[in-house]
């Protein structure tokens, strides 16, 4: 999703200086329904994101609580999962909101 969101950045830069106002409107339109699929997209991951950190936190919670070596290596499969879904996240929303910057460019 981040390589088609990239991609759909550098299209819409490079459409925004040649078209007309006509063919303007399209592109809004266009970048609009792309900007849904991506927002759709964040939201889910941010919904994923919270799951998994709460069962994450459980999860540490647990091992701290029992001792038991198996929650620990539960631990260690979650701590990266997270940090992954973390970064991931983060790359959606910085892309987004660089998205959000060619919406207003279009809308003038």
């Amino acid at each position: 999703m981040t390589k088609d969101m990239s991609e759909h950045r550098t299209y819409i830069q490079q459409r925004i200086e040649a078209c007309d106002e006509n063919s303007r409107a399209k592109l809004f339109l266009y970048h609009t329904v792309r900007m849904h699929d991506f927002q759709h997209e964040r939201i889910i991951h941010i919904i994923v994101t919270a799951l998994v950190a709460l069962i994450t936190v459980l999860m540490v919670i647990t091992s701290v609580v029992t001792h038991e070596l198996m929650f620990l290596l539960v631990d260690a499969i979650l701590m990266p999962l997270l940090l992954a879904y973390l970064v991931h996240y983060r790359t959606l929303e910085n892309g987004v909101q660089e998205l959000y910057e060619l919406t207003r460019r279009l809308g003038q």
